[in-house]
């Protein structure tokens, strides 16, 4: 249905006995049926944001869930840097077999392997 040209005939001035009665419920039913017309634009617009701010919030959750996946998956395949040997004494994982193939052993010093051992 065409609002605007419904809205348009009840504007219009009716003839005949109780006319003065008609046209005042015609403009009332003219100016309500705007009023919604109106509000029901408004609400549309209210809906498609809403709609927008749903779609970047899903987007937004599937992102933070795929992380959550990633950083799960790395937690389980990283490995410990250093090593406590039964004396106490910490030792470096990450380099020692380089350090055997290069035929010496790794040299850092102890105050840095203390500090990557409490990581």
């Amino acid at each position: 249905m065409d609002y605007e040209k419904l809205i348009e005939w009840l504007k219009k001035p009716c003839w005949g006995e109780s006319a003065h009665l008609v046209d005042k419920e015609r403009m009332e039913a003219a100016t309500a049926l705007s009023t919604l017309q109106s509000e029901n634009k408004k609400l549309r617009a209210e809906m498609s944001q809403a709609r927008e701010s749903l779609d970047f919030a899903r987007t937004k959750d599937a992102e933070i869930l795929r992380l959550g996946m990633e950083l799960g998956h790395l937690k389980k395949h990283m490995e410990r840097l250093t090593h406590r040997l039964g004396n106490g004494e910490i030792t470096c994982n990450m380099a020692r077999d380089d350090c055997r193939k290069m035929g010496g052993d790794c040299q850092i010093d102890s105050k840095i392997l203390d500090r990557l051992a409490a990581y």
